[in-house]
């Protein structure tokens, strides 16, 4: 095997690697995060294995740190991070480049790893958006907040309800649907509440209807089985709105996590999950 070859791929690998531990270490210790935890393991034990295709005795004989030009040369602004989300972004910036270094360079001397590689890469550009989705979670919900799934044709058609008493409703989460309404009075009636909940600062969200939650501004959709799929969802709502998913398997947590939900709509509470639930109030 070409040896620059080699020590180039020595060097690749061992950056990606330690980017690997830099955002599984946040991950873990920080979002306490265990499905997003499980997901960084299998990519790094999965990356082991392709690059143990490529004997380590020969990347360690080809290794020459010291000679290594790159080594001093050190701008300003690696050595300072903003805060632990500068950090993330450049630890992913670190191990997607390094992937893709690898799978070029390795068609070289290994080329049976490439495609591996090339699919680990684009792994990593769906785990970089779900970590995303952790952190700013973790910033908006720092506790497990509370759901109310609520029926405005049993509220407003039958007259049972006033816009005002929304403010005594204690949910975080407020989602409505309207089965048997008319889309206008759908539309209506999120309308008239929509002022109530925002002073409330609550979160309003719409079962199953993307049309209806953009004419209406709420904050967002809460999906059911049966609806259509979350990047269906994305595709149709502004992108300040979010996407909820109702599970009631811990099976089903880890499909709405890959899909990339938002948040999960619960009746049950499901330890070290990976995403915000916010559960329905008994």
């Amino acid at each position: 095997m070409d040896s620059n070859i080699l020590r180039l791929i020595d060097a690749s690998a061992n950056r990606a690697r330690e980017g690997l531990r830099v955002v599984e270490d946040y991950v873990r210790f920080v979002l306490d995060d265990a499905l997003a935890t499980q997901q960084l393991k299998r990519f790094r034990h999965t990356f082991t294995r392709l690059m143990g295709e490529i004997p380590l005795s020969e990347r360690l004989s080809a290794r020459e740190t010291r000679q290594d030009v790159g080594t001093g040369i050190t701008l300003d602004s690696e050595r300072q991070r903003d805060d632990a989300q500068s950090v993330l972004a450049a630890n992913f910036t670190r191990i997607q480049e390094s992937l893709r270094s690898l799978e070029e360079y390795s068609k070289v001397v290994c080329p049976a790893i490439s495609g591996g590689l090339e699919q680990l890469r684009y792994d990593s550009y769906t785990i970089q958006k779900i970590v995303q989705t952790l952190f700013v979670n973790k910033e908006r919900f720092p506790q497990r907040p509370k759901a109310a799934v609520l029926d405005l044709n049993e509220l407003f058609i039958k007259g049972e309800f006033q816009a005002k008493d929304c403010s005594k409703i204690s949910a975080d989460f407020v989602c409505l649907t309207a089965k048997k309404a008319s889309d206008a009075q759908f539309v209506a009636g999120i309308q008239k509440i929509l002022p109530t909940i925002r002073e409330s600062n609550k979160f309003l969200f719409v079962v199953d209807r993307c049309d209806l939650a953009v004419l209406a501004k709420a904050d967002g959709v809460v999906l059911s089985p049966e609806a259509v799929s979350v990047r269906q969802a994305r595709e149709l709502l502004p992108a300040q709105c979010a996407v909820g998913v109702r599970v009631e398997d811990k099976s089903d947590v880890e499909q709405a996590f890959l899909d990339g939900a938002d948040w999960i709509l619960t009746s049950k509470r499901f330890p070290k999950c990976s995403m915000t639930q916010a559960v329905i109030k008994s």
